[in-house]
């Protein structure tokens, strides 16, 4: 299912620090309830599909080869 923008925004933000309140706020969501929102955010089944796939494609983006440690 595809996400609003805010929220989004807002997996963007939490895969940067894994900080949702902060991530809450950033992507514009009240600054007063921003931990609420973060705990309901993280607890929504779409929201939480959207963060485990782009940890799934920053992890392969990523990826440390040992040939490539070993190599350097």
């Amino acid at each position: 299912m595809k996400l609003s923008s805010r929220r989004e925004k807002f997996v963007d933000e939490y895969l940067l620090d894994h900080n949702g309140s902060r991530a809450a706020r950033a992507a514009g969501y009240s600054i007063s309830g921003a931990r609420v929102t973060a705990h309901r955010l993280l607890t929504d089944a779409n929201v939480k599909f959207a963060i485990n796939a782009k940890r799934k494609i920053l992890a392969q983006k990523f990826e440390l080869r040992l040939e490539d440690v070993v190599y350097e």
